[in-house]
């Protein structure tokens, strides 16, 4: 089955969106407490966008699941380091991850597999 130029450009748009987070995340993460939980869950939060996205390049169909997975712990991880301990906005800080999971799940839906194709 070929790929349009669309599903390709989405997939490796999602991927470079990644980077970015994973990127900024590893410029924020520096200046975190490593000794307190709930900012070390967040730095490593912060760590996993492109890790979890190039999962799919080895096993097709898991990073659908992980992506959802680490802005679900990104976004508990920032509810819990509020002083009062309420659940925050997750648009806060997954939006990039967040349009970089839409990308890849438009590509994959586009292509019906996987993204080794794109390679």
């Amino acid at each position: 089955m070929n790929t349009s130029v669309g599903e390709r450009a989405a997939f490796w748009a999602g991927w470079a969106l990644a980077l970015c987070d994973t990127l900024w995340g590893g410029a924020l993460s520096g200046w975190f407490d490593w000794s307190r939980p709930h900012e070390a869950w967040l730095a490593i939060g912060f760590l996993l966008g492109l890790p979890a996205y190039l999962l799919d390049l080895l096993r097709p169909g898991r990073a659908l699941i992980f992506l959802p997975a680490v802005v679900v712990v990104r976004w508990l991880a920032q509810s819990y380091a509020d002083s009062h301990l309420a659940l925050v906005s997750p648009w806060q800080s997954n939006v990039i991850l967040m349009t970089a999971g839409v990308l890849l799940q438009w590509s994959k839906l586009r292509t019906g597999g996987s993204a080794r194709r794109y390679h």
